[in-house]
């Protein structure tokens, strides 16, 4: 474990999205507790910046197969 710590993370840090703790915190934080975020709702944030989502979030035949394999891994009866 102190062989990721020491020599991986700082180089992981160098590729995108990839971020401390501290730096995920925060722009969680902001997202949770930020009085400019009350009432934002269905965004897609990329850290602390809005984003748009993937156009395969827009597909509905993938949601549902989503929603099916999900029910069926954790054995949800419908």
């Amino acid at each position: 474990m102190r062989f990721a710590w020491r020599y991986l993370m700082p180089v992981m840090r160098l590729l995108p999205n990839v971020h401390s703790t501290k730096t995920s915190g925060r722009a969680l934080a902001r997202l949770v507790l930020g009085p400019e975020l009350e009432g934002v709702s269905g965004k897609y944030f990329d850290g602390s910046k809005e984003a748009a989502s993937s156009e395969d979030s827009y597909d509905e035949a993938k949601a549902r197969d989503l929603w099916e394999t999900s029910e069926n891994l954790v054995r949800l009866a419908r």
